[in-house]
């Protein structure tokens, strides 16, 4: 009787143990600028290339991301944030139990605000008669 006792003790263990295996894999890393600089709040997203399924995550204000529990599979993988450019990279193959590495170096963009200045045409700068300041003229005129 006892031996049958340890038996389905064990039993039960075992099938304790199989049921807590997971079969996912996750993506993990930290985004920084050229400067080496952290970027939080980075909106990070992994493409699963084989069912087109999305998974996002947003840098914290350390910079790091996390994105667990995915299915294995092969995933690229995008990073953006207000002020830089979007980066892409992939596809990276994910396996069972793996924690992937995936960092991201981002660029900065191009300032929102020279681009209209641009558009607007050449600013200058018109002295007044006292010499005592300047007010801002557009395209050379005086108004």
């Amino acid at each position: 009787m006892r031996k049958l006792n340890l038996l389905t003790i064990l039993t039960a263990m075992l099938a304790v143990t199989a049921a807590a295996q997971t079969i996912t894999g996750a993506f993990t890393g930290t985004l920084s600028d050229q400067s080496g600089a952290v970027v939080p709040n980075a909106k990070v997203t992994a493409t699963n290339t084989g069912t087109n399924v999305t998974y996002s995550a947003t840098s914290n204000d350390a910079g790091v991301y996390n994105l667990l529990f995915l299915p294995v599979g092969n995933y690229s993988m995008t990073a953006e944030v207000k002020g830089f450019k979007k980066s892409n990279t992939g596809p990276f193959g994910l396996q069972v139990n793996q924690t992937a590495r995936v960092d991201f170096k981002l660029e900065v963009a191009a300032s929102e605000t020279v681009d209209r200045i641009a558009a607007q045409g050449p600013q200058f700068c018109v002295a007044d008669a006292a010499g005592s300041g300047c007010r801002v003229a557009e395209s050379g005129r005086d108004e």
